[in-house]
């Protein structure tokens, strides 16, 4: 234990002191992650190199390890094979990363090489050779399947990890909270070699938390992400193919739950909505919690916790039967599946996204009007200038009517501003149906509190595809107004009313 406890620290204190260093570099050399309306969350530019600093701190207790002499160095020295394929199949995958951090690649072309570096791994014998049987008897050998298998298991969890990465802390904690499961795990079976790389993992992940947790300094970037995937991915199996017992298989998937799980669920809702598998989007779980009304600090401790919850499954698992684990299992899925109806991802639609040809026609006046006013959000300079273009939708005969009120905090005021657009009288509104979409978000000490309301008289109820077209007008004015809120925040210069609008200014 000692020599676990000194690999921890001393990752942590390496990966703790150079990420600001590599962070101030980072900047120097303009290795930024510049904010997107369409996909980004964050709202400045933000160094997107940490994966760097990770390895660097992952590597150096491992590569001490194999001067000392005990029973750790030992087990490392006896399996070569799995040794080098784990270690320089992730120096490859940092490479990959990197490379991509500085000049984006194709999603389908990092696939590609991901499965080149998994195809040279499988040549060194680090492979998928059995699974455990459930009912008790002895594993099924894969014999060629097991090639396959390997691919997709580990190019499966890179990606995982790579999708995760969505929310300031959340890849990063995620990872932390899967690793140590691993190596405790790797403790009870014993492996020293998952154990020693478990935890030095943990160290590098911690020391790089605190600069990565919302409001992030620097990110991981695709060179951490798809690194630490490699390494829990290579890791799991190499804890998993060393027990025959009936519940092996399923522990790594349990301790890497949450990612698998976000992946899993976008994989299909894209296939059933016959999109792009290589398509990005702002569906995933942590997406649809911040659409909840949720901060980003509150969705990242809450989906913390889910991973923790994985984590104290898999530990059950160890110690369970057959017949526990089954239960074990079923009740994990039953509680899968109804968190992920509470989320909305068991309503699939397969016209959601696109427009069948009953709707085609309208959809695309829509669409154009809505093009125009995400246009003239996304040029505004004032909160009150990302409204104005509201009124569009009132003055094309979409809506009835809309109001739209918002609180903006920062450290040192809060300000509200009230628009609307073709007022009418409380009695009117009540009969008119109403669509309300919420404008919660927060950045650094920027918080945004607000609705944004539409009526509509006559206007048939909104379908499916139209209320996809309006979240994703809410999500270009919520972003707006946090980017101006963010840039504005030490004065109140060039922030203005709506007329017949007011603002209230008090100090906090």
């Amino acid at each position: 234990m000692k020599t676990y406890a000194a690999a921890f620290l001393l990752a942590f204190v390496i990966s703790f002191l150079t990420t600001p260093v590599l962070r101030n570099y980072a900047r120097m050399r303009g290795w930024l992650d510049v904010p997107k309306l369409t996909r980004k969350i964050h709202m400045v530019p933000v160094p997107r190199v940490g994966g760097l600093g990770i390895a660097l701190a992952f590597y150096i207790p491992i590569l001490i390890n194999f001067g000392l002499d005990n029973d750790i160095s030992r087990a490392w020295l006896q399996n070569p094979p799995e040794v080098f394929g784990l270690l320089l199949g992730s120096l490859f995958m940092l490479g990959l990363g990197f490379y991509d951090d500085l000049s984006p690649l194709s999603a389908r072309s990092k696939f590609l090489v991901q499965g080149l570096i998994v195809g040279a791994l499988l040549l060194l014998g680090l492979e998928i050779d059995k699974i455990a049987n459930p009912m008790g008897g002895p594993p099924f050998q894969l014999g060629w399947l097991s090639y396959p298998v390997t691919m997709i298991w580990i190019v499966g969890v890179v990606n995982a990890i790579n999708l995760i990465d969505g929310l300031d802390g959340l890849a990063t904690g995620a990872s932390l909270i899967s690793v140590l499961t691993l190596f405790a795990i790797s403790l009870i079976y014993p492996n020293p070699i998952t154990a020693l790389t478990c935890v030095s993992l943990a160290g590098a992940l911690l020391g790089f938390l605190p600069y990565n947790f919302n409001p992030a300094s620097i990110f991981m970037g695709d060179s951490g992400s798809l690194f630490i995937g490699f390494i829990l991915g290579t890791t799991s199996i190499l804890g998993s193919t060393k027990s025959s017992t009936a519940v092996a298989i399923a522990i790594p998937i349990l301790a890497l739950g949450l990612p698998l799980m976000d992946t899993s669920l976008a994989i299909l809702r894209r296939m059933i909505r016959k999109r792009s598998l290589f398509k990005g989007d702002k569906d995933h779980i942590h997406h649809r919690l911040l659409d909840l009304g949720f901060s980003h600090k509150q969705v990242v401790l809450t989906l913390y916790g889910v991973c923790i919850a994985f984590s104290l499954v898999a530990f059950s698992m160890v110690y369970a039967n057959t017949r526990q684990a089954t239960m074990i299992l079923g009740a994990v899925a039953l509680t899968t599946m109804v968190c992920s109806s509470m989320l909305g991802y068991l309503n699939f639609n397969p016209t959601e996204g696109r427009f069948n040809a009953a709707t085609r026609s309208g959809m695309r006046d829509y669409l154009h009007i809505l093009y125009g006013i995400n246009t003239s959000i996304e040029a505004s300079q004032t909160i009150d200038g990302a409204l104005a273009p509201l009124t569009k939708l009132v003055e094309s005969g979409v809506f009835s009517g809309a109001t739209c009120q918002i609180s903006v905090h920062t450290a040192t005021s809060t300000r509200h501003f009230e628009w609307t657009s073709n007022p009418q009288s409380s009695t009117e509104q009540a009969a008119d149906r109403a669509r309300e979409l919420s404008l919660e978000g927060s950045y650094a000490d920027v918080r945004v509190h607000g609705t944004l309301v539409m009526y509509w008289g006559d206007h048939p109820a909104l379908s499916t595809e139209e209320k996809a077209v309006f979240d994703i007008l809410r999500l270009t004015l919520r972003e707006r107004i946090l980017q101006l809120a963010s840039e504005q925040r030490e004065g109140p210069h060039g922030l203005q009313v709506h007329p017949g609008g007011s603002e209230r200014s008090s100090s906090t």
